[in-house]
């Protein structure tokens, strides 16, 4: 659920980018979230477009009340005014007469609406035409296009009146034929919300804007990685060269692997919606999918073990593969749910098969450090890990990533730190 907008925002990375003024715009952030690509042109466009309001540090102001006012008149469920003179006059006076309440929200909602095209295509129009991205080209043009129409064009006159015949000519005409036109206004005016709010978020954290490179080979390069909801993070770099695709990281509990992992998710995910990364630098190559076996839980209603459940997930990934997919597979203490002979054989068989898959590339966490030993000379893998220490009988934790393989086994010292030895000692003293 890291992606949910349902949960606090401190603890999601959708929150973590949230930062928009409008509901509208929080909407369409969320979708982007959900929309990764795999299409490289594509992914640099939208990339484009956060890059171009970071580097120009450009803030359009938005106003939540009065978009929300502009939204509910263009849904507003009555038949839209009729553009007759005789209708305006009839209409206006009983209103002046009479308070009508859908009345009052088509006359306001058309000044407002007027208001809206009239300082956002002057906005839009004092944006730096240097490399201006698609998304402000268009949204610019639509806007252009109903000052242009023949029809519309009265409406961006700032002198003229909002008159009881203008309102119903006005009216006839925004939530009559040009209502899809209105729409998609207001929906780019959210997406611009959004666009603003990630630039806002990327310019706070210093976060970069990944490179996608064409390459034959899968791999991935990230300088500076830190995990987006931690205070105070951290910093690793990862490094998954074209003649390499398995990643064998090894550590003691609470070293950070985990973490670690995580953030490098995260990282790709992010790259892949277009989105600033929580790094200093990234290179990669597009993938086609991104397979995590982290916190995956057992199913008791299904009947399923936390080991079935994993190597069902596998057994999906692997029909992936079958498939020729680049993917990037990320296994978090592989195997842990089954005891240490068959973890032991099984991690040894997956890892050394999936050293041969050089179409993916694979990060690959695990308590079993003599798996290590066995494929030390394998190619294809690099391998790391996160060292930790004891002084004054308590482990210490760096959370810096290393090369080799972990050699420390701090679980005893934490039982006994924790005083759990000393209780169970003490209770069986007292049964006897």
């Amino acid at each position: 659920m890291i992606f949910s907008p349902n949960i606090k925002k401190d603890s999601s990375v959708f929150g973590f980018f949230d930062k928009t003024a409008t509901q509208g715009g929080s909407k369409e952030l969320y979708a982007m979230l959900h929309s990764p690509l795999n299409d490289k042109i594509a992914i640099e466009e939208r990339a484009r477009t956060f890059r171009y309001l970071t580097d120009n540090n450009i803030e359009i102001p938005l106003d939540k009340d009065y978009l929300d006012f502009i939204e509910f008149y263009l849904n507003e469920n009555v038949k839209p005014l009729k553009d007759h003179f005789i209708d305006a006059y009839v209409d206006g006076i009983s209103y002046r007469v009479k308070s009508n309440s859908n009345y009052y929200v088509i006359s306001r909602g058309v000044e407002y609406v007027k208001v809206h095209l009239i300082s956002f295509l002057e906005a839009l129009d004092d944006l730096p035409d240097t490399d201006l991205p698609l998304f402000f080209v268009n949204f610019k043009n639509e806007l252009i296009a109903i000052k242009e129409n023949r029809q519309t064009a009265a409406i961006f006159q700032k002198k003229q009146k909002i008159s009881f015949r203008n309102v119903n000519r006005f009216d006839s005409l925004l939530r009559g034929s040009f209502l899809p036109a209105m729409r998609n206004i207001l929906r780019n005016t959210y997406m611009l919300d959004a666009f603003q709010s990630v630039a806002k978020t990327a310019k706070m954290h210093a976060m970069c804007f990944p490179v996608f490179e064409d390459a034959q080979k899968p791999f991935l390069e990230i300088k500076q990685l830190f995990h987006p909801l931690l205070k105070n993070p951290v910093r690793n770099n990862i490094g998954i060269t074209e003649g390499d695709n398995v990643l064998f990281l090894t550590g003691s509990n609470m070293s950070g692997k985990s973490t670690f992992l995580k953030a490098t998710g995260v990282c790709v995910y992010l790259a892949h919606a277009g989105f600033p990364v929580p790094a200093g630098h990234m290179r990669l190559s597009v993938y086609n999918g991104l397979y995590t076996t982290i916190n995956l839980p057992d199913d008791i209603f299904k009947g399923f073990s936390h080991y079935y459940s994993e190597v069902r997930r596998l057994k999906d990934i692997t029909l992936q593969l079958k498939e020729k997919k680049r993917v990037l597979v990320i296994f978090d203490e592989l195997f842990r749910g089954t005891n240490v002979k068959d973890a032991f054989d099984a991690t040894r068989l997956v890892i050394s098969g999936f050293s041969n898959v050089k179409s993916s590339i694979f990060l690959i966490s695990t308590h079993i450090l003599e798996v290590g030993e066995k494929i030390r000379d394998q190619k294809g893998i690099v391998f790391n890990c996160f060292e930790s220490s004891i002084k004054n009988d308590k482990p210490v934790y760096p959370y810096l990533l290393s090369n080799g393989i972990s050699t420390e086994r701090l679980g005893l010292t934490i039982l006994r730190n924790e005083g759990v030895l000393a209780l169970i000692e003490d209770i069986s003293k007292g049964d006897t």
